[in-house]
């Protein structure tokens, strides 16, 4: 009788045991953490196509960082505002191609252009993916006229 009562006793132990363990496990489950993607990033390459295109025509773009010829720099401050340059042939030679603010959400990212600083540009949402310094932007551009661009992969590394 005694070897029953110790049995049932180890197997409420046990449970319990097992269902706290579940517990904890979903609360830590329950935590969305967002990549953090503040600081200064160096175009790489990006693979496009033209939203309304009805075969889908993609072209993409391939710069070799910022050593040699044109790039594109990526700054990302931790207010949430941002600034995208491009160095023609090369630093010092720049021009700021937009800026405004940010706003992430796990690894949704949302760009939001100020007043005339993004030429047409209306909006870009991105889903992003950080593997070590590699930040990969997929997503879409929209333009004023409704026109817009499909961002299959747009390739970052981290300055």
């Amino acid at each position: 009788m005694k070897f029953i009562k110790n049995r049932s006793k180890l197997f409420q132990f046990f449970l319990l045991t097992l269902l706290s363990s579940f517990s904890s496990c979903n609360k830590d489950d329950s935590k969305s953490t967002s990549p953090n993607i503040i600081g200064t990033w160096i175009y790489i390459s990006g693979y496009y196509a033209i939203c309304d295109l009805q075969n889908d025509e993609e072209f993409d773009s391939d710069l070799d960082g910022c050593d040699e010829g044109d790039c594109i720099e990526l700054i990302l401050k931790s207010n949430n505002t941002f600034t995208k340059t491009i160095f023609l042939d090369g630093p010092p030679n720049a021009e700021i191609l937009s800026y405004g603010i940010f706003s992430q959400s796990g690894n949704i990212v949302t760009f939001s252009c100020a007043s005339g600083a993004c030429f047409d540009l209306r909006s870009e949402i991105y889903t992003i993916e950080l593997v070590s310094n590699e930040l990969t932007f997929s997503g879409e551009r929209n333009y004023e006229g409704g026109d817009c661009e499909k961002v299959r992969a747009e390739i970052w590394v981290r300055n």
